[in-house]
């Protein structure tokens, strides 16, 4: 089951991907219709006599004849020319604005964590413990896991994806002090017990203080990065994404998604 702690990150995820790439349109959409409102109006058109071409521009049903040898001509098509182009930027930019919001008008968006809450209570079990496989380990199915966070729900559906037996936050002391890493892991195939920690604000100093001081404890106890210990990290700017915690699990155990 899943619990929820609020860490005042938002998740990485498609809909806040596209709320930055709809920002980003959007103000190129109003710089841009706001520049071809200071531009001459009208369009550039080729024309031919007599086997000679020429330039003109077209403004409702007015023609002009426009000759590259005059300095102000050649500007006024430099103006033309702009104009069409951003006309263009704009027709693009406007159609991708709506389809994006029409996007995130019926997108829901995968959250496993939101899915499980969202459940009947009667679904809501105690937390369940399937057989003791090494001792003090065991494994956990993902849904059984109390996780405190979106970040960790991902990490546990990705350890299932892959077939890796885990235990969530089981407790091992060290230098005198309880510590509940994220995930206990048991590896396929030496059967030695693998402990990933996923820390989710290391932009806030003292968390990250926090982190550093922990994993120094963890080095000095024999749990050391890339033998027996995998971290993930994020930060307000940069949260976890699935894909990260797949590649790193995918990595460190050698196997991919069952």
């Amino acid at each position: 089951m899943f619990t929820h702690e609020n860490t005042g990150y938002e998740t990485m995820g498609l809909k806040r991907i596209v709320k930055e790439e709809l920002r980003f349109l959007k103000a190129i959409e109003k710089k841009y219709c706001l520049e071809i409102e200071s531009l001459p109006k009208g369009y550039l058109n080729k024309y031919s006599v007599k086997g000679r071409t020429y330039l003109r521009v077209v403004s409702g049903t007015a023609r002009k004849h426009l000759s590259m040898k005059k300095t102000a001509d050649i500007e006024m098509a430099r103006q033309l020319r702009r104009r069409r182009f951003l006309e263009k930027v704009v027709q693009t930019v406007s159609s991708d604005i709506d389809v994006l919001e029409d996007m995130l008008r019926r997108y829901s968006g995968f959250d496993p964590k939101e899915i499980f809450d969202g459940l009947n209570k009667a679904y809501h079990l105690p937390q369940g413990r399937e057989k003791e496989v090494l001792p003090g380990f065991f494994p956990q199915k993902a849904a059984e896991m109390k996780t405190r966070s979106k970040s960790e729900s991902m990490a546990a559906l990705a350890l299932e994806l892959l077939g890796l037996e885990a235990q969530y936050e089981r407790e091992i002391l060290l230098e005198g002090k309880a510590f509940r890493p994220d995930f206990t892991i048991r590896h396929p195939e030496t059967n030695e017990l693998i402990y990933y920690e996923h820390f989710g604000m290391i932009d806030d100093p003292v968390y990250y203080r926090n982190m550093i001081e922990k994993l120094m404890i963890y080095w000095r106890s024999g749990i050391r990065l890339g033998e027996n210990l995998i971290v993930t990290f994020e930060t307000k700017d940069h949260p976890l994404t699935a894909e990260a915690v797949m590649n790193e699990l995918e990595r460190f155990f050698g196997r991919r998604a069952l």
